[in-house]
């Protein structure tokens, strides 16, 4: 029984965090809700709730510093008025170079870099630097959240 709990804990997990993602941003950020779930938190939730070991990309400081580099170059990219496809480059480009300089690893946070160029959506691209605090970092407090939730009850178990 423990086995069949251990193996469905990942799927429960995430189920409960997105949800919990989409509903604390329909509460008190009226105009996002679809929008919070962000493509990268898809990449972000592999790697906190998966069963097959922790990986050092999942440590709080890659996790929350990757997330917030990665949606500033984003950002910024999208506000100096470049031509979108050298926006992405120069975007993909600067994540990595400045994920290398200060020694995070976090591939979520390149995603993360493209959604404000990319995206069209008007909510998103309205949000600015507002992006980075929420959807972002409020989505990466969640899934942070969760995965110690999921820890504590894979000990206990």
């Amino acid at each position: 029984m423990k086995k069949i709990i251990k193996n469905l804990l990942p799927f429960i997990t995430t189920i409960s965090c997105f949800g919990c993602i989409y509903w604390f941003h329909a509460i008190f950020f009226n105009t996002l809700k679809e929008e919070c779930l962000i493509a990268a938190f898809g990449a972000s939730a592999v790697l906190a709730f998966s069963n097959f070991g922790v990986s050092s990309q999942y440590a709080p400081k890659n996790m929350f510093l990757g997330a917030m580099l990665g949606a500033s170059i984003g950002v910024y990219m999208n506000t100096v008025h470049l031509d979108r496809t050298v926006a992405i480059l120069f975007a993909i480009s600067s994540c990595v170079l400045l994920m290398d300089l200060t020694k995070l690893k976090y591939p979520p946070g390149g995603a993360m870099a493209l959604i404000p160029i990319v995206s069209n959506n008007k909510e998103i691209q309205d949000l600015g630097y507002f992006f980075i605090l929420c959807p972002v970092l409020t989505g990466i407090g969640i899934i942070f959240f969760f995965s110690k939730l999921q820890k504590t009850i894979n000990n206990r178990l």
